[in-house]
């Protein structure tokens, strides 16, 4: 074992991301459609247009960006748990990404092909979904949150952050009057003369974890 490579924090980091994408499933599942149409022009049109709404929209995003092999919509559909586990940001993973690829093969091309076998709501903010070739057999799951955000649009720029709560948490009704209260450092950064265009408060959907089928 070379102990170098081992103690370097960057191969580390690398390495772990290799277990971003179930890629020994998704392999499997190459195998069987192997003599299936790859839906491409739907991947495209649908990575054209992503949407976090739901859960099962997040994950027909990153089926979409995988198809169309678009990793900055990739990185996109993962979470904040997810990208912290694995310490992971846009840069190191498009450098992992690579070597993800290689793993899946074909296997790519043809995730958008896959079909919801079961959806499971754990509580309003988290759901499994299930995935597999039809409506029989689930190969793989995902652990899909929902993630809460604020984004403010100025004439000088457009700022936001995550939020730990539900948007009923920062706003509130004063008479006429319909108030926010937010705190972040972020907002220091913006000039008290800045001209405020928009406010939006809301939530995206986004992976939290990929789940994998135990045999009994």
């Amino acid at each position: 074992m070379n102990k170098g490579i081992e103690s370097d924090p960057s191969h580390y980091q690398y390495t772990s991301m290799l277990r971003f994408l179930p890629a020994i499933l998704l392999s499997f599942i190459a195998f069987n459609l192997s003599s299936c149409q790859s839906l491409t022009n739907q991947a495209m049109m649908w990575a054209k247009n992503p949407n976090f709404s739901s859960p099962e929209n997040c994950a027909r995003n990153y089926f979409a960006a995988l198809t169309t092999n678009n990793p900055k919509l990739e990185y996109q559909c993962f979470g904040k748990d997810l990208k912290k586990r694995y310490q992971a940001t846009l840069d190191t993973y498009i450098i992992a990404r690579p070597e993800l690829v290689k793993q899946l093969g074909v296997a790519a091309k043809y995730a958008f092909n896959l079909n919801l076998i079961k959806k499971e709501f754990i509580n309003e903010d988290q759901a499994t979904l299930w995935w597999g070739l039809n409506s029989k057999k689930a190969l793989f799951g995902m652990l899909i949150k929902r993630q809460y955000y604020w984004t403010l649009k100025t004439d000088q720029g457009e700022y936001g952050a995550l939020i730990p709560q539900p948007p009923k948490k920062y706003v509130y009704l004063n008479g006429t009057k319909m108030n926010a209260d937010i705190d972040d450092p972020i907002l220091r950064s913006i000039n008290a003369q800045a001209t405020i265009k928009s406010l939006y408060i809301g939530y995206e959907w986004k992976i939290a974890d990929f789940l994998e089928i135990i045999e009994s």
